[in-house]
């Protein structure tokens, strides 16, 4: 919840954060079902061990670490140009809107 108003904050919008906040949430569902069904079905594991869904989690947080990097520099982007380069260059390849060479 607590992210969901940082960034409801940061964008100044609701939408987006909603978006936002559930791709994490279905990226956590997805990992944590696809890391269940390697374990049972594949290696013939009798569950998932309590540390799994902890490990998942860790790295949906990254996620959401990242998703609020992006808005904002599309958010800085956007404020000194039009929406669409605002967007095109603060999702640039390298964070910064400049494509890497080679």
């Amino acid at each position: 919840m607590g992210i969901l108003i940082v960034l409801i904050l940061l964008l100044r919008a609701l939408v987006a954060p909603i978006y936002l906040v559930f791709t994490v949430l279905l990226s956590y569902a997805m990992s944590l079902s696809v890391s269940a069904f390697i374990l049972q079905h594949v290696l013939g594991e009798a569950g998932v061990n309590y540390f799994i869904p902890l490990m998942v989690l860790c790295c949906s947080s990254l996620s959401v670490d990242y998703n609020i990097f992006l808005m904002s520099r599309v958010r800085e982007e956007s404020s000194t140009r039009e929406l669409r380069p605002g967007i095109t260059r603060g999702l640039g390849p390298d964070g910064n809107g400049h494509h890497s060479p080679g």
